[in-house]
């Protein structure tokens, strides 16, 4: 444990008894997302033979984090908007961690990082980690260089970003070892990937591979999800006026508010398995990672993302955290910022609509940081969306902001 406890926000929904959500937040495994030509790539450094492979990011992480001295002797500079199992490991390791400030668009504030190395020299941070949010690079150059002033180690978070290219290369090349969750992009179960860029700093892990029993039970999984019913017919179902009188019952039952508050505690959280530390990802999401149609992954996740900025053209309380999708980003998921979180947060889960939030992290002294963790929405646009799905979606994300 670290030497000293930290203030971290718990969000608990219980009271609120949610539905789950009628479309699935990450792509499922269909067969026809996948593809057995050549040339159907798209550069990244994960798909190089010398990654290492993991049952999650968040494992990867934790021998990134190990290797960069990381520990009871050693800090963790980490940014103040972040989901749990970002400094998960960091507390597997025994490490404090240091929450740096981050601009509006999600930048890393400098003058903050170089605060916290002036003021923390005991245990001195000994690494930088740097999430490049929802797909979009960040901007390295900077970072880079005040790290090597100060001995730094830089660690790329890319688990929203396993395409991309940043002002110095592509993502998860630049950093001394940078961190992937391939689950998040491919139609596959799981995946964590690490990759060390220089060979004498690369980490010993060497985890316990699946057995053949394993394999062959992911692969039914796989293959039941191919078979069976999908929401799109029941939602196909659920026109608007349909939508409209859900919506109205809800109103009109109330609803419970989840319990929200903050908690003393420098320990992993319930979302971090100790016994998955040691064991690798499976072959089988591995071979569906190698063999996604990746042309399509790209294309689909961009026009789905493009779609969600034209539906909040003109729509009342909420607005896009990217205004724009530049050509050179694959979107991970569609960060949204909504006016009144306490009503439309809830609302929208009551429908079963599919979305996440970071809303259990450390406290800090980070305004945007603070005001994200409940404002900030991430909005599914992956490439195995429906039509019908996003249609749906639209329609009952349109009713719920329009509510005042």
């Amino acid at each position: 444990m670290p030497g000293l406890s930290v203030r971290i926000y718990q969000f608990d929904p219980s009271p609120c008894n949610f539905p789950p959500a009628k479309v699935p937040v990450l792509p499922r495994f269909s067969l026809h997302s996948l593809s057995f030509g050549w040339g159907d790539s798209k550069p990244s450094v994960f798909a190089q033979e010398e990654v290492q492979h993991f049952v999650r990011g968040r494992y990867a992480l934790l021998e990134a984090f190990r290797s960069a001295g990381i520990g009871p002797g050693g800090a963790l500079l980490a940014p103040a908007y972040h989901c749990r199992t970002m400094i998960d490991p960091a507390f597997r390791l025994g490490a404090t961690v240091h929450l740096y400030s981050l601009t509006p668009d999600l930048r890393p504030n400098l003058d903050s990082i170089h605060d916290l190395v002036l003021r923390f020299k005991s245990p001195a941070p000994r690494a930088l980690l740097v999430p490049h949010y929802f797909g979009f690079a960040q901007f390295l150059s900077e970072l880079v260089a005040f790290c090597a002033e100060h001995q730094l180690l830089l660690i790329e978070d890319c688990s929203h970003s396993y395409f991309g290219q940043t002002d110095l290369g592509l993502v998860g090349s630049v950093g001394d070892y940078s961190v992937a969750s391939p689950y998040k992009f491919f139609p596959c179960i799981e995946g964590g990937v690490l990759r060390s860029k220089n060979a004498s700093q690369a980490c010993t892990f060497s985890g316990k591979r699946r057995q053949a029993k394993a394999e062959a039970s992911l692969l039914l999984q796989c293959l039941q999800d191919v078979r069976s019913p999908r929401s799109v017919p029941q939602l196909a179902n659920e026109n608007v006026a349909a939508l409209d009188s859900e919506l109205k019952r809800i109103l009109l039952a109330g609803a419970k508010q989840p319990l929200d508050g903050l908690i003393s505690q420098a320990a992993i959280s319930p979302h971090y398995q100790i016994s998955d530390e040691a064991r690798q990802s499976a072959q089988l999401s591995r071979w569906i990672v190698r063999h996604t149609n990746i042309s399509e992954l790209i294309e689909l996740r961009r026009r789905n993302f493009l779609r969600w900025l034209d539906v909040l053209r003109g729509l009342p309380n909420c607005k896009p955290l990217f205004s724009e999708l530049p050509e050179d980003v694959v979107p991970y998921m569609f960060p949204c910022y909504i006016e009144n979180p306490q009503e439309h947060f809830v609302l929208l889960k009551r429908l079963g609509f599919p979305l996440w939030r970071w809303d259990e992290m450390m406290l800090s002294d980070c305004q945007v940081a603070g005001t994200y963790r409940t404002h900030l929405i991430h909005l599914p646009c992956h490439q195995a969306l429906e039509p019908a799905q996003i249609e749906w979606m639209i329609s009952a994300f349109t009713m719920v902001m329009r509510q005042s």
